[in-house]
């Protein structure tokens, strides 16, 4: 990059020092001290990495999510675990900036960035199916993202600037510079380069929050469309699906009359046969649909002659007569089919026209109130003032402070004589100092090649470089990903089901040195899998969803061993929890009439519930009891340290049993065992939410 000046970092603007919203430089220094002083504040808060605050992502025929809420950490890696259609995906889509959210907000380190492009948001993505350049060397891929992003160049010449007045700092202090003049130096920059993020982020946030109602006003405007378009789309699918159903009942009916007209035929059976008595009417008049009245009229009109032709069936009439009757009856329900839509059509559009009136008059009202909100207004443009100037009045105290330095130790001149003359000894501390700083004393293009080398070799690669990825296997193709999605530092990484493409040894490989890059960076990730097994091994938090709602969060042991409903407990855990359907009769628990002694559920003294057991935590016995449930064996697996059973308990149904090498049983056998009083799961037969209850034994 050619500009690699200060000035450069500033874009366009040129350096101001008056304000025209500021009356004097004292409250120029006013609001230079109060965003230092937030930026102070807001390191020492705790918070989250990510949060996601009642986010609405509406598809129109599917809300793909519901209301969903949640806080990431830090440094964690955080699994949203679900079945397909739960909602995961479209949920770290929302988060990487790929979807803009129907309603809701997302948060990064407090600031809002729910309407950021993916390209402001700053994290890295690890894509399901990789999404390398074939044409591209590993090395090319990796080093693309550095060599088309601005932000990562600015922040190396920041770095180099900064580096630069480190490098000064130490002969400053050898030349008899003050501790004070070198402090100054060095925290005007830093400052110049916190306070341009920082306005710009307050710009931003301004802007958005005058903004909200009104673009949500303008979303609500936009989903009615959607809605409106989504209930046409399904309309015409339910037609055609219940077009193609009937042609395929009508032959099936067609097949049968003739089948049992040879039956009978071959019999020798004598089929007296009548003419039909029903005039079939012409379908000219019944697809006729100019209007809702005639439609609602064919609709009366075909239901009343379907009756007629439902008695002729009946009748005593020729196969040929009747297979025509079939036919013409498969038309006119085609008929009523249409009608049908025709009135649902309208209805829909005449809805669609009320909803649009009063979503419009709201836009409107939200428009107006907007536009005159002259306060929020004056907010913003002060900020984005604010964001203009601002950095120029430290960047010009900055070449102030400089350039008196300069002028009373000549130290550029210094440095640049030290070099061959080496008159300034330094200790070998601040040799190691030097030698620190010289590492961002480097151009565009050295410090993309470091970059790339440093995180080849965090992930092992080093070795393939040069190959491209079309000649790497799945697991190196994955590492590359990773590496690429890693190189610019990002605080945030998505990460959407990376390793399904990877076989079952490879991916418990993977997953592992997943953890251990995730855990030495000190990234926050978030990582989209439906397999709980991955899910359970690599998580400090795992966040599960169904049906496009969040039904429980908390550690991986948490979720397995409290979970908050019937759908948490059998989608953890392998084998899958069995449900035995119990009665609460007076406070006491039966399970098929007998007595579960000394279980009490809390506030519950009559009414039924689901209890569930883990496979591996049955009590075996050799011999049926007073209160022992026994099982046939379907079904045996061995997987060499233990044996899944599938069992059959009558009246409850089929049950995973896990045993050790102790157990030896085999199909057909009979299996006796007894609930775990102290690790039973209870759940209410009507919400399926969790109950608690005391094992009083």
């Amino acid at each position: 990059m050619k500009n690699t000046c200060l000035s450069s970092l500033l874009g366009k603007q040129k350096a101001k020092t008056i304000f025209s919203n500021l009356e004097n430089e004292k409250s120029v220094q006013d609001r230079i001290d109060h965003f230092k002083n937030e930026r102070l504040l807001r390191k020492q808060k705790e918070l989250p990495a990510i949060e996601l605050k009642n986010l609405f992502i509406d598809f129109g025929e599917t809300l793909a999510v519901d209301d969903v809420s949640f806080q990431i950490k830090k440094g964690t890696l955080v699994t949203l675990l679900g079945p397909s259609g739960s909602g995961k995906t479209t949920t770290l889509n929302a988060i990487a900036g790929l979807l803009t959210p129907t309603s809701g907000k997302i948060l990064f380190q407090g600031n809002d960035v729910t309407k950021y492009s993916p390209q402001k948001r700053k994290l890295g993505f690890v894509f399901q199916n990789y999404a390398l350049y074939p044409h591209l060397s590993v090395y090319s891929n990796i080093a693309f993202p550095l060599k088309n992003d601005a932000q990562w160049k600015n922040n190396i010449i920041m770095k180099k600037e900064l580096a630069k007045i480190k490098v000064a700092s130490l002969y400053l202090k050898h030349l008899g510079a003050s501790q004070k003049e070198i402090e100054e130096l060095n925290s005007t920059l830093s400052d110049f380069y916190y306070l341009k993020q920082d306005t710009f982020y307050n710009y931003e946030r301004l802007l958005a929050d005058s903004k909200e109602n009104y673009e949500n006003a303008k979303t609500k405007l936009k989903m009615v469309k959607v809605h409106r378009d989504a209930q046409l789309s399904s309309l015409a699918k339910t037609i055609l699906k219940n077009i193609d159903k009937l042609k395929e009942d009508t032959k099936q009916k067609i097949s049968q009359e003739t089948l049992n007209y040879n039956e009978k035929s071959a019999l020798g059976v004598a089929q007296e046969v009548n003419p039909l008595s029903l005039s079939l009417h012409s379908l000219a008049e019944f697809n006729s649909t100019r209007s809702l009245e005639q439609a609602q009229k064919n609709v009366d009109e075909i239901q009343t002659y379907l009756l007629n032709i439902n008695t002729a069936k009946n009748e005593n009439i020729s196969l040929l007569d009747k297979t025509n009757l079939l036919k013409h009856e498969q038309k006119v329900l085609v008929a009523l089919f249409k009608n049908k839509y025709f009135i649902n059509k309208n209805k829909v559009a005449q809805e669609y026209e009320k909803e649009k009136e009063v979503a419009n008059k709201e836009y409107i009202e939200a428009k107006n109130s907007y536009k005159a909100n002259t306060n929020a207004q004056n907010d913003v443009s002060k900020a984005f003032e604010e964001y203009n100037v601002l950095p120029n009045v430290l960047l010009n105290k900055f070449y102030a402070i400089r350039k008196s330095l300069v002028e009373k130790y000549n130290y550029e001149q210094v440095i640049k004589e030290n070099k061959t003359s080496h008159k300034i000894v330094f200790d070998e501390q601040e040799k190691a100092l030097l030698d620190e700083y010289s590492k961002d004393l480097i151009t565009i293009k050295q410090a993309i090649h470091r970059d790339v080398m440093e995180v080849a070799k965090k992930v092992e690669i080093i070795s393939i470089l040069q190959k491209k990825p079309t000649k790497l296997s799945g697991g190196q193709q994955q590492r590359v990903s990773i590496a690429r999605a890693i190189v610019k530092k990002p605080k945030i990484l998505l990460m959407d089901e990376p390793l399904s493409n990877l076989d079952a040894k490879l991916r418990i490989s993977t997953r592992q040195w997943i953890r251990e890059i995730q855990q030495s960076l000190g990234i926050t990730t978030v990582f989209v899998t439906h397999d709980q097994e991955e899910a359970m091994s690599i998580s400090d938090v795992v966040i599960c969803m169904s049906t496009s709602k969040v039904q429980q969060i908390g550690s991986p042991l948490d979720l397995y061993n409290k979970p908050t409903n019937q759908f948490v407990a059998r989608f953890l855990g392998m084998p899958e929890m069995a449900l035995y359907p119990a009665q609460i009769k007076d406070g006491k628990v039966y399970i098929q009439e007998k007595l579960l002694k000394g279980i009490q559920i809390a506030n519950k003294d009559q009414g039924s519930v689901n209890i569930g057991v883990r496979g591996e935590d049955y009590i075996i016995k050799p011999k049926p009891t007073t209160t022992s449930l026994t099982a046939e064996i379907l079904a045996v697996e061995n997987f060499g340290k233990e044996s899944k059973l599938l069992g059959h308990v009558e009246k409850i149904g089929r049950v995973n049993i896990l045993l050790g090498n102790e157990y030896n049983y085999v199909i057909g056998d009979k299996i006796h065992f007894e609930l775990p009083k102290d690790k039973l799961h209870v759940f209410d037969a009507l919400t399926e939410n969790r109950l608690e209850y005391k094992n009083h034994e």
